[in-house]
């Protein structure tokens, strides 16, 4: 898609800001108002601010491009409170009029989804969870893996005989996302033969995980899981993880990968993340958002350049359907590690990659490509 090309051209990008308008100078013939699902509190304030940013970078992208201005309007969803954001969505499409919302939070994309289809606004899901497509939402895409993908690019690495894991224990942040990711890691464990010899939670939102990761140890596992939200919460895992005494492997999933986590001194051995690159082409403001806060920095800009460049294709009026259609069109291509390939029913593949925690930040070790279905 031309979203490519675009991110791919960028040189730089503009400073912050919630609301973007044209270039001076340049022509505009319609504003598109995207809404952007915003999450904060314990572990997500990291991923909020560069959602936020990320968002706001994207728009001043677009509207910078000429013929298409636009508006970041926030949508606040607390610590992913499903309540608060049905409240705020409905705000944003009834009252601000936004013509398609970029999510996060799997409970809470699950949530909003069917009121979004009710309305025919597109959503673009920055999220793991399958449930709206599954479901039948038919203007919902992905622009994240699901948790079968992310899970399998670990196990398909585990495999490769880089790092040794026969038991394997899973600790996960209790709710729709983390229970997603738990059971999709203890299913690719599994299918490679592993054994999982415990599975414990935690409440969204601990500062403190030493008893359950302490029932974890009990069963001697070589590796541990971390169905984890944040680099901050995979972090606490680690560091308490290391005080208990434990020196085998550490295995987590993209929302980890931030500087929370490899800037954590006992997180530069024997741990990996699963997740998506970020090219040496990314505009540096952008890339250091990346690395400063989380993915969905990037996964937020390269929503929002997505939306704004299929809406100036379309013209004239543009409808959640019209715009899901156009952005489908050529199956995607936006620069993450290889490219989205959206499918029809709503769900995206991707290629991932593994990385080491290193005292340079990530390093990438293993590639892993999904196979089209």
């Amino acid at each position: 898609m031309a979203a490519t090309a675009v991110m791919l051209a960028v040189a730089a990008c503009g400073g912050g800001g919630g609301t973007s308008s044209n270039t001076p100078g340049a022509p505009s013939e319609s504003t598109l108002k995207v809404g952007v699902c915003v999450p904060n509190g314990p572990g997500l304030a990291g991923v909020g601010e560069g959602i936020k940013k990320g968002a706001d970078l994207g728009a001043q992208k677009v509207s910078a491009d000429g013929g298409l201005t636009v508006e970041i309007v926030p949508i606040d969803t607390g610590q992913l409170n499903t309540d608060l954001a049905m409240e705020n969505t409905q705000k944003a499409v009834e009252q601000n009029g936004v013509q398609v919302v970029l999510c996060s939070g799997s409970n809470v994309v699950s949530a909003i989804v069917p009121y979004l289809e009710r309305r025919g606004v597109a959503s673009l899901l920055i999220s793991s969870s399958a449930t709206p497509y599954a479901n039948g939402a038919t203007l919902a895409q992905q622009m994240q893996a699901l948790p079968a993908t992310e899970a399998s690019a670990m196990w398909d690495f585990l495999a490769s005989g880089r790092a040794a894991a026969r038991r394997v224990g899973v600790l996960y942040v209790d709710y729709e996302f983390g229970q997603s990711m738990a059971t999709a890691a203890q299913k690719a464990a599994r299918k490679a033969g592993q054994e999982v010899v415990a599975v414990e939670s935690y409440p969204q939102g601990s500062t403190d995980v030493r008893s359950q990761l302490s029932k974890v140890l009990a069963a001697n596992p070589d590796a541990i899981f971390l169905a984890s939200t944040s680099g901050d919460d995979a972090g606490l895992a680690v560091r308490q993880g290391r005080e208990l005494g434990y020196t085998g492997i550490f295995l987590s999933n993209s929302g980890a990968k931030t500087a929370a986590l490899s800037s954590l001194p006992t997180a530069q051995d024997g741990v990996y993340v699963s997740g998506n690159d970020v090219p040496a082409s990314t505009p540096g403001q952008l890339s250091d958002l990346v690395a400063r806060t989380t993915i969905h920095a990037l996964l937020t800009y390269d929503s929002v350049v997505e939306a704004g460049t299929a809406a100036r294709a379309v013209g004239g009026s543009v409808t959640g359907r019209a715009l899901i259609d156009e952005i489908r069109r050529d199956g995607g291509g936006a620069p993450t590690v290889g490219k989205y390939t959206f499918r029809p029913d709503g769900s995206t593949d991707m290629t991932f990659g593994v990385f080491r925690v290193s005292t340079s930040g990530f390093e990438q070790v293993h590639t892993y490509t999904p196979l089209a279905g």
